[in-house]
């Protein structure tokens, strides 16, 4: 049935061996590809993920997951391989499980507040999976995961423009705004990266708190 309504959708950039052995979500991404809205080839890709069970199935799904930005797809496919195959898919598919995304942005938070941009990467990376879009059950918004009161404190310290969580859905702001917090957090924990994560992910409050906790009683 499908067949008779997306053969007609012809595109240079769907060739054989780019295909995703998914006639719908080939015809998904023909569709939108030039326009970069990948939303709908997304949806696709989470139904059928399931099914891709060799490896050289893996191997076409980490292409569409390079395609689409998809990358959660990418970390969750990867989880499921033998540590033999996870380091082969590494090998082949490194930008995608590592992505660069957004690293002008990045870059220039690196200049301003002196953030690493391997560091910036690594949260964006863990916090959003490269999802600009996303929110969490604890209201953190876009790529860096910001709260609303983090970010209104963080825009005042820095004097970064800022009225609305919603503009943390905006990359260019949202990572500007993480990578003043990361160039702070850095200041003040003097460049300990662990307890940078924790603060960064926790809050403040709660790595004061872990830190006095008595490891032999732990209390």
């Amino acid at each position: 049935m499908l067949d008779g309504y997306l053969s007609p959708i012809q595109t240079e950039n769907i060739s054989q061996t780019e295909s995703t052995q998914d006639l719908l979500l080939d015809w998904l991404l023909a569709f939108y590809e030039e326009s970069n809205q990948f939303e709908i080839p997304i949806l696709q890709q989470k139904f059928i993920d399931g099914k891709y069970k060799t490896l050289e199935e893996k191997k076409f799904a980490f292409q569409t997951y390079d395609r689409t930005h998809w990358f959660e797809g990418a970390f969750r496919q990867l989880s499921r391989l033998s540590n033999k195959d996870k380091f082969e898919m590494i090998r082949l598919y490194s930008k995608v499980l590592f992505p660069t995304l957004y690293i002008n942005d990045v870059e220039e938070g690196e200049k301003l507040y002196g953030t690493p941009k391997a560091l910036s990467l690594s949260i964006i990376r863990q916090e959003s999976t490269f999802n600009p879009k996303a929110r969490s059950p604890a209201d953190a918004f876009g790529l860096m995961q910001l709260t609303p009161e983090t970010a209104k404190t963080t825009a005042k310290n820095f004097s970064i423009p800022y009225s609305h969580f919603l503009e943390l859905y905006t990359p260019e702001l949202n990572i500007q705004l993480g990578t003043a917090l990361l160039g702070d957090l850095l200041n003040k924990h003097e460049g300990n990266l662990i307890q940078v994560a924790a603060a960064y992910n926790a809050g403040p409050e709660a790595l004061e708190k872990w830190m006095r906790i008595d490891i032999v009683t732990g209390k």
